[in-house]
């Protein structure tokens, strides 16, 4: 049976303190926003580099040159810089302006310091809340995105950058759900707040939340094929040797049982590839594309595969789905109804971890 009933409020606030972001909101405040020093206690800037040559992001250029509309996946410190500097100038398209950055972060974090002119936006606005397995998109975008799209600032030539205080995983998350509606011109900051220290860019940090000003008109909402596997689907081609299933789940969410809700398993035939077994750094930035491509390759996984990727939750996809697009993987579609479902489905097939 399926669950029937979302994660409780109060469970919901303990759950997501322990994914590392917390909910509680920080009383007083009023602090005017201030460029600053590093914020005291956090980690430094790690040393400046480019993004490595993903086969996926060149693609993506090949895109931008061709259509005008998309970008890279993954961007650098430089780059943003490049962009920020070139608005409004021709080299940009038509009504754009300079990249509206999202920190996604919990607010906490934004709170304390962010990259100049960044504004906040939070992953769970994202999601269902209304959905039995927590952490799945938002369902009907094609009714409810528009309004989402608008909160978040997001217009139809507006270039996004996002990244987090957590390896990027929420801001992976949320450049695949806007490329899924058709939104083109969005991208993961590599090693987010820490590289742009590291390249020299301004820190900010205030009481005061900062929201992204709405848009309007915002992007237009045109969902893609090719993003999202269901669960019948994924069930019903279980053993299907042109479908490759990537469990990016730790150890310690494997363990997880989300409070009694799931059994202890892995989807029948998966392969495993913890999804920080893909970074170089606690900042996020990715190891190098060869040495990605190997792991993978040990894993029986290439290109030529359709690949399905399994977190703990929906949310918790992006990343994974990031990298094996960056590395030129072209039919990746993430699980989203996850292990959070899977798991807690007692018709469906486990094997043991």
């Amino acid at each position: 049976m399926h669950l029937d009933s979302p994660i409780p409020p109060r469970s919901r606030r303990a759950f997501l303190a322990g994914l590392g972001g917390g909910m509680a909101a920080l009383a007083g405040g009023g602090a005017l926003l201030t460029r600053s020093a590093w914020p005291e206690g956090s980690s430094p800037g790690v040393p400046p580099a480019p993004v490595a040559d993903f086969p996926g992001n060149r693609a993506a250029n090949g895109d931008a040159a061709a259509g005008g509309r998309a970008i890279p996946l993954l961007v650098d410190a430089a780059w943003l810089r490049a962009q920020r500097a070139a608005a409004p100038t021709v080299s940009l398209p038509p009504g754009s302006t300079a990249p509206l950055v999202l920190d996604l972060s919990p607010l906490r974090a934004f709170r304390g310091g962010r990259v100049e002119g960044a504004a906040h936006a939070w992953w769970q606005d994202t999601i269902d809340p209304h959905y039995p397995a927590y952490g799945v998109v938002l369902k009907d975008l094609s009714a409810r995105g528009p309004a989402l799209l608008s909160r978040l600032g997001v217009g139809p030539v507006t270039t996004v950058v996002a990244y987090d205080r957590q390896a990027n995983r929420y801001a992976a998350r949320l450049v695949w759900l806007l490329r899924s509606v058709g939104h083109q011109r969005a991208a993961v900051l590599d090693g987010g707040l820490a590289a742009w220290r590291g390249d020299g860019g301004g820190v900010e940090r205030g009481w005061d939340e900062v929201s992204p000003p709405p848009a309007d008109p915002p992007a237009p909402v045109r969902p893609q094929r090719g993003f999202i596997v269901g669960t019948r689907e994924l069930r019903d081609r279980l053993g299907d040797p042109t479908l490759a299933v990537l469990d990016a789940r730790t150890a310690d969410e494997t363990a997880d049982d989300l409070g009694g809700r799931t059994r202890r398993g892995r989807i029948p035939g998966s392969v495993v590839l913890p999804w920080p077994e893909t970074l170089r750094d606690g900042a996020g930035r990715l190891r190098e594309p060869a040495d990605l491509a190997t792991r993978l390759s040990g894993l029986g996984l290439s290109p030529e595969r359709e690949v399905a990727v399994v977190a703990r939750l929906g949310v918790e996809t992006g990343q994974p789905w990031l990298v094996l697009r960056l590395l030129g993987y072209d039919r990746v579609r993430v699980y989203d109804q996850a292990w959070a479902e899977w798991g807690a489905d007692a018709a469906l097939p486990i094997e043991p971890v």
